[in-house]
């Protein structure tokens, strides 16, 4: 009996999860959310002076702010580039259209402090999945020695 019962659980689970994939008509939509993160993309060259323990990070939209220490993992290296950079991401809690205020701050190797960099972006909306399905909202940005860039698509 108890196997029984687990069984139809298990059905109703199934059929949950493919009535919330078809749930927009006649196209089927991934159930799929996209993670609330803001993307830092740093190139390899600054990656290289930065003493990766000191950067810092702090992101805020719409009266809420998230940041604090970035923790930062070596970029997948494109094709285009030998060396890969870094990458952080910072939790957001939630993404929405409205503008991002960002500053980044290091030290260098050397434990000299960096600046701050500042900028203000827009997240991005797309419809991967076609505009029948949610859309789908990211922020990412690159920093390299020249300041901080809303990253292109």
């Amino acid at each position: 009996m108890a196997s029984r019962v687990l069984m139809m659980a298990a059905s109703a689970g199934i059929l949950t999860a493919t009535s919330l994939v078809a749930c927009h008509g006649e196209v089927a939509c991934p159930a799929i959310a996209a993670a609330p993160f803001l993307t830092v993309h740093i190139s390899a060259d600054l990656a290289a002076t930065l003493n990766s323990g000191s950067v810092t990070a702090t992101a805020c939209q719409d009266a809420g702010c998230h940041g604090g220490p970035l923790a930062l993992a070596d970029e997948q290296a494109s094709g285009s580039a030998s060396v890969p950079g870094k990458v952080g991401r910072i939790g957001m809690g939630s993404l929405r259209e409205t503008p991002i205020d960002l500053t980044v701050s290091a030290q260098d190797l050397q434990g000299q402090h960096l600046g701050d960099y500042r900028l203000q972006f827009a997240p991005r909306i797309s419809y991967p999945w076609g505009s029948s399905c949610p859309r789908v909202v990211t922020a990412e940005v690159s920093w390299d020695r020249s300041g901080l860039h809303p990253s292109m698509p």
